[in-house]
């Protein structure tokens, strides 16, 4: 009686830390860039309404340039793009110096979420409702938000980004692991609750419910795979910056925004401003030429301005003339070939530019991890940076060139771009902060401290269909045949027994050295803990039959049965603890 109540007390207990660990999920994923926008708007309100009230005129060009760096000022492009419009959806302040009203921009591109939008506001019907759709400036998903201004009556506005772009590897982290803990949680639940209720017959539920707990700490860490990193510290609060990485680039918002608050620092740092040169890229094709190194053929451009004296002040200072040496661009980059095409001389919004273009064909050394194989995901970066130290220079990625620019949209990728054996899941632009503990050379520099070094990364993840033909189905019908060796229990076929084990034995053994070898993993991978299972499995077995074949079958059954009921139990339950260990 005491037993059976101390079962149900931990029943309880159990379902209490469920319900706690849930509520914390859910809590922590109610922080949504939305929210922060929304809160940044209600925050920003009060002061772009006043600011407006004091212009004279809202019709010339010069005071919508002010009203929209206003907008800027207050912290509105973190988390989307800021707009004020009027009630019949004319634009007040735009990021283009839109002269079409909001719901002429939504007919031009057919898009139904901002004409329905469009309709609600001139029609005075509320516009508290979600606007979803692909924002034609960013080309990427986003969600369209209005506050109304008391003074002017004016409409503040922002197009916020699809918050899933921007998490941070440690915020996901920390999410990963209160997934994890809830599974356990609910998995030891019900291992419990099948005890208390089908008592001995619960024992055939539990290969069941751990194989569920399997799949669902695998699953976990696929949570957001535009991450690839694997966190071992984790922290369960964030301020704003935590949870989003404002150094991706998935908007032209979000890389005015990060030049603009550089340049601030660099001010401070080198008392100059930093001069930026627009680069973008294009990949044809790629292929791993050993599990470490990738071979990557495509077109790379940079814009530079043809003379500064024929432009503003401002234009001319921040971009680069034609006479800038032009070298050093993939860093840590074996080039095979590195071509100049052509040079054009086009245009950069109102500016003329020169456009330079280069084929190459590169070797990288990457730093990837395998230890969750054949799972988790990986991140090719390729880094692009100038070797002119002694100049501030930046490089900057031309958005402008991409028709898309979400990460799963995969921009700077072709469109028959294929990687042997690999799924590409996204692509995408970031800084990397470097700080550098060398002068190279010039002593007055004293090291280069938190230089943004442009990076573009492609997310891969494996398939998974030639590992289940070539390893797993192999290895569950080894599995298989191992378990009928319980079922002969003829002591003068014990010693058949442990020849059969020895010769499995082997068979896994040649599988397991030619996943080493194919996969040069410099680490225990997680596949690896199936093979070191199955030869302790084999080792018991073989154990329990040679017991067997010299003392006779009476000796040998009590482990025999023991091992014959707990298989697959004790198998799928250690492979439940290593996935737990592993992908924490």
């Amino acid at each position: 009686m005491k037993r059976r109540f101390a079962a149900w007390l931990a029943v309880a207990v159990l379902l209490s830390l469920i319900f706690s660990v849930a509520s914390s999920i859910i809590k922590l994923k109610s922080i949504s860039v939305e929210t922060l926008a929304r809160k940044n708007m209600q925050e920003a309100a009060d002061t772009i309404d006043q600011f407006i009230s004091e212009q004279d005129s809202l019709d010339s060009y010069i005071t919508r340039e002010k009203i929209f760096q206003k907008l800027l000022q207050a912290g509105l492009n973190r988390f989307g793009i800021p707009f004020v419009m009027d009630d019949s959806t004319r634009f007040i302040a735009h990021p283009l110096g839109e002269m079409r009203t909001l719901l002429e921009v939504g007919y031009d591109n057919n898009n139904k979420a901002l004409i329905e939008l469009s309709y609600d506001v001139i029609n005075g019907r509320p516009f508290e409702k979600d606007y979803w759709h692909i924002n034609t400036i960013t080309k990427q998903w986003s969600n369209e938000a209005l506050l109304r201004m008391t003074k002017t009556g004016l409409l503040l506005g922002m197009s916020i980004y699809d918050g899933k772009a921007l998490e941070s590897a440690e915020y996901q982290t920390t999410l990963r692991h209160y997934y994890i803990v809830l599974i356990l949680l609910c998995g030891t639940f019900f291992i419990l609750l099948c005890r208390i209720l089908m008592k001995d017959k619960a024992v055939f539920a539990y290969p069941v419910i751990l194989l569920a707990m399997l799949t669902g700490i695998i699953s976990s860490y696929n949570y957001s795979p535009l991450q690839s990193n694997i966190g071992f510290n984790s922290k369960f609060s964030f301020s704003d910056e935590q949870k989003w990485d404002m150094k991706r680039l998935i908007s032209q918002s979000s890389l005015d925004a990060f030049i603009m608050d550089y340049r601030q620092k660099s001010e401070k740092m080198y008392s100059e401003q930093p001069r930026i040169i627009p680069t973008g890229l294009y990949i044809h094709n790629a292929d791993f030429t050993n599990p470490y190194t990738i071979r990557l053929v495509g077109t790379l451009w940079q814009k530079y301005l043809i003379s500064t004296e024929n432009y503003p002040k401002e234009i001319a200072d921040l971009y680069f003339d034609d006479e800038f040496d032009k070298k050093g661009i993939f860093t840590g980059a074996y080039v095979e070939n590195m071509e100049p095409t052509d040079t054009v001389e086009t245009m950069m919004g109102d500016y003329p530019i020169k456009l330079y273009r280069w084929n190459f064909d590169i070797e990288i050394v990457q730093k990837l991890s395998y230890s969750l194989y054949p799972f988790g995901n990986n991140e090719i970066m390729l880094m692009l940076s100038s070797n002119d130290f002694d100049s501030n220079v930046i490089l900057t990625p031309d958005l402008d060139s991409y028709k898309q620019l979400y990460p799963t949209d995969q921009p700077g990728l072709g469109n028959n771009f294929n990687l042997k054996r690999w799924n590409i899941y996204s692509s995408y632009y970031a800084y990397a902060m470097e700080s550098y503990l060398c002068s190279f050379g010039n002593i007055a520099m004293q090291g280069i401290n938190q230089y943004p070094e442009l990076t573009f990364k492609i997310v891969i993840k494996r398939k998974f269909g030639d590992l289940l033909i070539g390893k797993v189905i192999p290895l569950m019908i080894v599995l298989l045949l191992l378990f009928t060796i319980l079922f002969v229990r003829i002591r003068s076929d014990g010693f058949n027994n442990i020849i059969g084990c020895s010769g499995l034995f082997f068979v896994l053994m040649l599988d397991h050295i030619n996943l080493r070898e194919s996969v040069s993993a410099d680490q225990i991978m997680f596949f690896e803990y199936c093979y070191f299972l199955s030869y302790t499995m084999l080792l018991l077995i073989a154990i329990t039959s040679f017991d067997i074949f010299k003392r006779g079958e009476s000796h040998g059954l009590v482990v025999d049965t023991i091992i014959k009921r707990y298989f697959w139990t004790v198998g799928i339950g250690a492979m439940m603890l290593i996935a737990a260990v592993h992908f924490w």
